[in-house]
């Protein structure tokens, strides 16, 4: 946000501008486990830190290709690749994003686990990835600093988060369509996903192992 107002002198207003926005990539990972390493730490401030460190470099990696940084839940960095511009390239971007941040995922995993005594059943971050229409709305009325997205394809994302495996990606088959062929041969198409209230999916997988 601040490039484009910097570049094209555009205020908030023009930016953060309610409404429906077409083929937004949305990236979601989360760590592996998480209730557990908490579980197993019984020291709170080193905990703190071990997540402000996260929080810090996952802001960073959404940034770093191109996405803008939309919200952290507990755990879950969610980053959007084609608001508030579309970049050419922007869904390679999110790949690119997903790829760093499962590395800041087991980066983390491994510091935390090398900490505590007990050792961990999984390591990393899993991510999903979705592409579809979000709707910008304001939160209060009148207001343009408290705005947020809702949308299928947040909901999309989400189930795919929970997905995939830990150090895997698994990308919607929208999404997966979008990719160049070069990185869709990294995908293996996966088994059909039953997601209540949303139905059966079709969705491609990126293994750990490559």
């Amino acid at each position: 946000m601040k490039r484009l107002h910097e570049r094209e002198r555009l205020g908030p207003t023009d930016i953060w501008r309610p409404g429906n926005y077409l083929d937004i990539a949305i990236v979601m990972g989360d760590i592996s486990s998480f209730s557990a390493y908490v579980r197993d730490t019984p020291d709170q401030r080193m905990m703190q830190q071990i997540l402000t460190a996260f929080y810090s470099q996952s802001r960073h990696a959404v940034h770093e290709y191109g996405g803008m940084f939309y919200q952290f839940v507990g755990d879950e960095v969610v980053g959007l690749f084609g608001f508030p511009d579309k970049k050419p390239g922007y869904v390679t971007d999110a790949v690119n994003c997903a790829k760093a941040l499962l590395d800041i995922g087991a980066s983390t995993s491994g510091h935390w686990e090398r900490r505590i005594d007990r050792v961990q059943d999984k390591h990393g971050l899993h991510v999903g990835i979705a592409i579809g229409s979000l709707n910008l709305l304001p939160l209060r009325p009148f207001a343009r600093s408290h705005i947020g997205f809702i949308g299928d394809a947040l909901n999309l994302s989400t189930r795919l988060t929970g997905e995939a495996e830990p150090g895997e990606i698994v990308v919607s088959n929208a999404f997966y369509q979008a990719l160049d062929e070069d990185l869709q041969s990294e995908f293996v198409e996966n088994r059909p996903i039953v997601a209540k209230n949303i139905g059966t999916l079709r969705s491609w997988r990126r293994l750990a192992e490559r």
